[in-house]
C-alpha cells in the first residue's frame, strides 16, 4: 500500500477536493484506495454519504485511542473510508500527551493489507501539527496544494521545516518524500494565475521537488459535487466540465511519473 498524504497548513486551497477527487480517479483507473478523513469539517466524510459520527469508530479513534484502521474503515464509492469526526478539533492537544504522539496513525494503518489496497489517500486539516504531522510520519509521499496566490505559496517553508525534521528523524520516517506541488483553483484569465504558472516550477526546485504539469483550474462543479446529496463524482457530476479533465489528467500524472521511479 502507498500512502500519499495530501497537505498545506493554509486552509481553503482545495486540499478536500484534490485529496477526494484523487482518490475517486485512482478507483477509476482500477486502483483499491482507502481514503482517510483527517480533517474537522468531514467535508470528505460527508460527501460520500456518512453525516453522523456519533457512535461510529472514526479516525479520531484511530489517533487517540490506538483504535486499528480495519475496525474503522467503512464502504465508500471509491473504495473505503475512515470518517473524519468533528472530536478531531480536540485531538492536538489530546495528542501532546501521548508517549508516542507522531506514531499513532501510521501504527493504526498496519493492520491494512498490501493486497487489500493499492493505496491509501489522506486529506490533512490546514495546520502543521499532531494531526497533520502523524499524515507526514504515515506517508510514503506527500503532495503539497497551493492555490494562485502568495500566501499559499510563501507559507511552503513552514511546511519545507516540518517535512525535514520528520525525514531528519529515523524514528520517525526518513524515507518520506514530497511527490510535487499541485496548483489548484487555476484561472488563466487572472494575471496572478499567469505569474504563479511563471514562477512556481523554478520555486519547487529550489526546494528539491517539482511542480506538477497538471493545474487543476477553477471550477464551481467541483464545490457542487461534493454538496449532491446522491453523493456522485465531479467525474460523474459534470464529466465534461473543467475540473474532471483536470483531476483525470493529474491521476494519469501521477500514475505516469510512479511508474518512471519503479
Amino acid at each position: 500500500m502507498k500512502t500519499i498524504a495530501f497537505l498545506n497548513h493554509k486552509g481553503g486551497v482545495g486540499k478536500t477536493a484534490c485529496s477526494l477527487a484523487f482518490a475517486q480517479g485512482l478507483a477509476r483507473a482500477g486502483k483499491c484506495v482507502l481514503l482517510v478523513d483527517l480533517d474537522q469539517q468531514m467535508n470528505a466524510t460527508q460527501s460520500v454519504g456518512i453525516t453522523d459520527t456519533e457512535g461510529m469508530p472514526t479516525a479520531y479513534d484511530m489517533l487517540l485511542a490506538a483504535r486499528p484502521a480495519c475496525e474503522v474503515v467503512r464502504e465508500a464509492p471509491f473504495g473505503l473510508i475512515a470518517p473524519g469526526d468533528v472530536l478531531l478539533a480536540d485531538a492536538e492537544a489530546e495528542l501532546s500527551s501521548l508517549d508516542t504522539p507522531l506514531m499513532m496513525l501510521k501504527d493504526s494503518l498496519e493492520c491494512i493489507s498490501d493486497g487489500l489496497i493499492d493505496y491509501c489517500v489522506i486529506d490533512c486539516p490546514p495546520s502543521l501539527g499532531y494531526v497533520t504531522r502523524n499524515a507526514m510520519v504515515a506517508a510514503d509521499e506527500l503532495v503539497i496544494v497551493v492555490q494562485p496566490d502568495e500566501a499559499s505559496i510563501t507559507g511552503f517553508g513552514r511546511i519545507w521545516n516540518a517535512y525535514e525534521r520528520i525525514k531528519s528523524n529515523k524514528h520517525l520516517n526518513p524515507d518520506l518524500l514530497i511527490a510535487g506541488i499541485l496548483l489548484n483553483g487555476f484561472d488563466w484569465n487572472r494575471r496572478l494565475s499567469k505569474r504563479v504558472v511563471r514562477e512556481l516550477p523554478e520555486f519547487a526546485k529550489d526546494y528539491g521537488t517539482r511542480m506538477f504539469d497538471t493545474k487543476i483550474r477553477n471550477c464551481e462543479a467541483v464545490r457542487q459535487a461534493q454538496a449532491d446529496p446522491e453523493s456522485v463524482t465531479v467525474y460523474d457530476y459534470a464529466p465534461n466540465c473543467n475540473a474532471a479533465r483536470d483531476f483525470s489528467d493529474f491521476v494519469s500524472e501521477y500514475l505516469e511519473l510512479e511508474g518512471r521511479a519503479a
